[in-house]
């Protein structure tokens, strides 16, 4: 009866632990599903990033972080990233730096490799390039250990983008190259599309035209084979088609230049969805129209632009539509109103602290007003030459991180090649002195048996002249015996 009891109590017991096994399996399930499902909502690209983050915030809440194994730090690298495309700085700082501990704890290369080229991406949208290149450099070292050509791939990339905004054209052009390379048969089509994107717009900036057309057209073609998603920053056809556009501008075939800016503007469904796109193609095909000498369209273009830019706030745009207004009426022979714009275009590249903006505006400002010329000449070429001298030092200190970061690596390479002669050698000897005492015992052995065997050959020898000495004696007595027993016999 005790025993069915006992049994009882067993099967229960155990049928009670398997219910709660099945309940803990089933609610993790559950968890890693709605985390997943969160998290695919959060990188949708389509939808605004208030939403976007909506979603993450909900993600981060199902993660259980008293976990420490690598679906835990998947999950924290996605939110991190998520954090950092929505721009929430403080979120991402906190999700990163909690990715970052657990990625050293378990010493994550990938992870950390992953941390930097966050971390980088972070400087790099907050404006602050040369952190930014720091990490990302930091970032390349580290990728290069692990098999992540992806990600290797997509650290160039970026890297590319700040070597661009830091006017290193030709660095922008070999990094683009590297990250393209490793990309190019991956699904990261944005990725890939924003590699043509920036070797066009580094050959536009080096005055090389032609191949940057080439580099667009390539883009615009990829964008629409692959399907490359509209982002709310970028729709990838607009921006394709305004920089061949641009290009044509800058090549001064302003008639095939309108021809592409009105394909852009004609597409009504993409350019509702990037309304600040539609006042930079407005404002360059009515410069195309400007130098056409079309002015159906001109003036009331660049008021509209005028306008538009000043709604949004971005001065240096606006300066330069004033810009263009300038030259209208400069052209019209209204000096008064072009002197007008002209100074207005001025005042606005000054309020936006944009430099070249504002070289530009000098520029044309001394143009227009002969009077002032010479103080608008002077300034300019003041402006011009500091501008200069602080892109060399800012370059320079890029240069500077670059080189210093190898150095580093240099002087860890070659501490860890001494650390490796020095322990091979400190081997060699300990190896040396170990044959030696080994050498040593055999021959401090092989003489211990030299002296025994010495040794028992002289027993040998003594056992052997004692035995000679015996029968010598024995022969004597024997002899004397006989003597004796002879001499006895004679007496008788």
């Amino acid at each position: 009866m005790i025993k069915k009891l006992s049994l009882l109590c067993l099967l229960l017991i155990t049928f009670l632990y398997s219910c709660e096994q099945k309940t803990k399996t089933g609610v993790l399930d559950s968890k890693n599903d709605s985390i997943k499902k969160y998290l695919d909502l959060a990188g949708n690209d389509t939808l605004a990033f208030d939403i976007k983050t909506k979603y993450n915030d909900k993600a981060l809440s199902f993660v259980d972080l008293r976990r420490d194994d690598s679906l835990m730090k998947f999950y924290l690298n996605s939110i991190a990233f998520n954090y950092l495309a929505t721009k929430r700085w403080n979120m991402f700082k906190n999700v990163s730096s909690l990715y970052f501990h657990k990625s050293i704890e378990t010493k994550d290369t990938l992870g950390l490799a992953r941390y930097y080229r966050y971390k980088a991406g972070f400087y790099r949208k907050t404006h602050i390039l040369d952190s930014s290149y720091y990490y990302y450099l930091k970032a390349e070292k580290l990728y290069k250990k692990t098999n992540d050509k992806l990600g290797l791939g997509l650290v160039y990339l970026n890297k590319s983008y700040v070597q661009f905004e830091m006017d290193d054209y030709l660095g922008s052009e070999l990094s683009s190259k590297k990250g393209y390379h490793l990309i190019k048969n991956s699904k990261e089509y944005f990725s890939i599309y924003g590699c043509f994107i920036n070797l066009g717009n580094c050959y536009h900036n080096m005055k090389q035209y032609n191949k940057a057309i080439y580099f667009f057209q390539k883009g615009l073609e990829f964008a629409k084979n692959n399907n490359v998603p509209n982002m709310p920053y970028d729709c990838p056809k607009i921006t394709c088609l305004n920089n061949i556009g641009n290009a044509y501008r800058e090549l001064k075939k302003y008639e095939k230049a309108i021809s592409f800016f009105k394909l852009a503007l004609n597409d009504k469904k993409l350019i509702e969805k990037d309304p600040l796109t539609i006042v930079y193609l407005q404002n360059n095909m009515g410069y195309c129209y400007l130098k056409t000498k079309n002015y159906n369209y001109v003036p009331s273009i660049f008021f509209k632009t005028d306008s538009l830019f000043n709604s949004l706030g971005i001065k240096n745009e606006q300066s330069v539509s004033n810009i263009y207004l300038s030259e209208y009426f400069f052209l019209k022979k209204d000096t008064l109103k072009a002197i007008q714009y002209s100074e207005k275009a001025l005042r606005l590249a000054k309020e936006a602290k944009a430099p070249y903006y504002y070289l530009t505006a000098l520029s044309n400002a001394g143009a227009i007003n002969s009077k002032k010329a010479p103080q608008y000449i002077k300034e300019y070429h003041q402006k011009n030459d500091s501008l200069l001298f602080d892109e060399r030092n800012a370059r320079n200190q890029y240069y500077k991180i670059q080189f210093e970061t190898e150095e580093i690596t240099q002087q860890k390479e070659t501490a860890l090649k001494q650390n490796w002669i020095i322990a091979s050698i400190g081997l060699s000897v300990l190896i040396v002195l170990f044959l030696v005492f080994v050498i040593y015992r055999q021959n401090t052995k092989r003489k211990e048996l030299e002296l025994l065997q010495s040794h028992q050959d002289a027993n040998e020898k003594i056992y052997q002249l004692m035995l000679i000495q015996k029968t010598n004696e024995e022969e004597i007595r024997q002899t004397e015996k006989k003597e004796s027993h002879k001499n006895y016999m004679t007496v008788s």
